[in-house]
C-alpha cells in the first residue's frame, strides 16, 4: 500500500494505519516497535488504533521522531492528536483552524522549493506587469533566441518594446549581454502566494493560454474539469499536485535549454 502524506489526513489514527500498511509484510512488528519505544504494552497501541484509547501529547511527540516526521509534519501530527482529545466544539474548531494554516504552509510551493526573491518591490512590479518581461527573460536562455531581432520576430513584438525589456532585465541583473546576444544569470525571482503581484502574474499567463486555445495549436495541452468530491480527497489531490510541481521543477532544473513552455495549473473551490 502506498504511503500517503500526513497532510492528507484529518485523523491521526488513519495516518497511523496507513503508515503500518505501507511497510513490508503489511507492517508486521511495527506496533510492537512503537510499544517498546513508548514503554507501553502492545495492547495499548492496539487500543489507540481502534479508537478505545488516545495517545497523550507526550507520547505523540515521542512517536513523531520514530515516524521520522519533519518539523512541520510533527506540528501537524500533534495538532491531530489534540483535535481528537478536545472535548468542546470551540476547542475542536480552534485546532481545525490551526491544521488548515499548516496545510496552507505545506502547499506553499515557493517555501518548499526555497525560492528567493532577489528583486526590489518596484522591480517586481515592472517584471510582472506583463507576460513580455517574463517571456523575454526565459527566452534569453535559448542560444537561437537571445538576440533583440530574433526575440522581436519570435514574439511578434516591435523592436522598441523588446529593447525596453532587455534594458530592464539587464539593469536588474536577470540577464547579461555577451558577444552574440544575451544570456540569463543565476539571479532568481519568485512570487510568494501572498504577494500583491500574484494576481497580475497569474492573469497574464491565463490570458496567454486563452490565446493559445484560439490558435488550436495541437502541441499544447489544456485540461479543464469541474468535479464533486470529498474534503479528504481534496487534500489528497492538493498533495499530489504539489508533489508533482516539485518533481517537474527538479526535471526542469536538469533539463538543457531548447524550448520555452508555459506551465499553469488551477485547482480551486467553486
Amino acid at each position: 500500500m502506498e504511503m500517503q502524506s500526513l497532510f492528507t489526513f484529518q485523523d491521526y489514527r488513519e495516518f497511523l494505519h496507513n503508515y503500518i500498511k505501507s511497510k513490508k509484510n503489511n507492517g508486521r512488528g511495527v506496533r510492537a516497535k512503537w510499544a517498546h519505544f513508548l514503554k507501553v504494552q502492545p495492547t495499548y497501541i492496539s487500543q489507540v488504533l481502534n479508537g478505545s484509547a488516545n495517545l497523550s501529547p507526550e507520547q505523540a511527540f515521542e512517536l513523531s521522531f520514530l515516524l521520522e516526521l519533519t518539523s512541520l509534519e510533527r506540528k501537524y501530527f500533534l495538532l491531530l492528536v489534540h483535535l481528537d482529545r478536545a472535548s468542546t466544539t470551540s476547542l475542536k474548531k480552534f485546532y481545525q483552524d490551526e491544521l488548515s494554516v499548516l496545510r496552507a504552509q505545506r502547499f506553499n510551493v515557493g517555501k518548499q522549493l526555497n525560492l528567493k526573491k532577489e528583486l526590489s518591490i518596484e522591480q517586481q512590479a515592472i517584471y510582472y506587469s506583463s507576460w513580455v518581461q517574463v517571456a523575454i527573460h526565459v527566452l534569453c536562455s535559448l542560444p537561437d533566441l537571445n538576440g533583440r531581432e530574433s526575440l522581436s520576430r519570435y514574439l511578434g513584438l516591435p523592436i522598441e518594446r523588446v529593447d525596453q525589456c532587455l534594458q530592464f532585465l539587464e539593469e536588474t541583473g536577470l540577464i547579461k549581454k555577451n558577444q552574440i546576444g544575451y544570456s540569463v544569470t543565476k539571479k532568481s525571482i519568485h512570487l510568494s502566494a501572498d504577494s500583491p503581484l500574484i494576481f497580475q502574474h497569474h492573469t497574464n499567463w491565463r490570458l496567454r493560454a486563452v490565446n493559445e486555445l484560439e490558435k488550436k495549436n495541437k502541441t499544447g495541452l489544456h485540461y479543464s474539469s469541474v468535479v464533486s468530491l470529498s474534503q479528504y480527497d481534496v487534500e489528497k489531490i492538493r498533495e499530489k499536485l504539489t508533489q508533482t510541481i516539485k518533481e517537474i521543477k527538479n526535471v526542469i532544473k536538469e533539463s538543457p535549454d531548447e524550448t520555452v513552455r508555459c506551465f499553469s495549473l488551477d485547482f480551486f473551490q467553486i
